[in-house]
């Protein structure tokens, strides 16, 4: 899927992401700024080579959302994996895909998280790395973009923005995310796997 090609404008992406987006503080036919929708350029991990995970650091700011999350700029993800292993995972950039499928995909939760020092809205796609596979977001798998807009969301912890929600694949892999804002592209990755892995 081509980059920006899930949604038309801001309020498209809200539209599909009702446990991200603030509706009052959008401007209904915002079209997606050019800077969001930048090529791709997650790098290929041959078959059989380690996944280059992004390792998990522990947060403690703010107290509501801390834990384990991946990524060491302004935009991090806390993939919360099949318990009981996810925490430990979470530290290796692991993800334990939960049990089940929702329509044919699978899924881990992942909560993204902006911090008050950055201001501007952000945009996070995925791709698996080692084999074709694509990645959606949301609540359920709704969204091929994530669109996190500047200003408040409905889940902002002291200035931090957040979009809860999941991670939804059709398989354990390696996969990477790509985070651009203004100002803004950065890279994380995990390596995914079954709950009794």
């Amino acid at each position: 899927m081509s980059p920006g090609a899930g949604f038309a404008s801001i309020a498209d992406a809200c539209a599909r992401e009702p446990s991200v987006c603030d509706s009052d503080s959008i401007r209904p036919t915002a079209p997606l700024p050019s800077y969001l929708t930048e090529p791709l350029r997650l790098p290929r991990v041959p078959a059989g080579q380690p996944c280059p995970v992004t390792r998990g650091v522990q947060v403690s700011q703010p107290p509501d959302i801390r834990g384990v999350y991946q990524g060491t700029g302004p935009v991090r993800a806390k993939v919360s994996g099949y318990q009981p292993n996810g925490p430990r995972y979470a530290l290796a950039g692991i993800a334990q895909l939960n049990p089940g499928t929702q329509d044919g995909w699978r899924s881990f939760k992942t909560l993204w998280a902006v911090s008050s020092r950055y201001t501007g809205p952000v945009m996070i796609r995925g791709t698996r790395l080692d084999a074709p596979g694509v990645v959606y977001f949301g609540e359920a798998p709704t969204a091929p973009e994530l669109i996190i807009p500047a200003g408040e969301t409905l889940n902002d912890y002291n200035g931090t923005r957040t979009a809860p929600g999941g991670t939804y694949v059709h398989g354990p892999g390696c996969y990477g995310y790509q985070v651009n804002g203004p100002g803004l592209s950065e890279t994380i990755i995990v390596k995914v796997v079954d709950p009794a892995a």
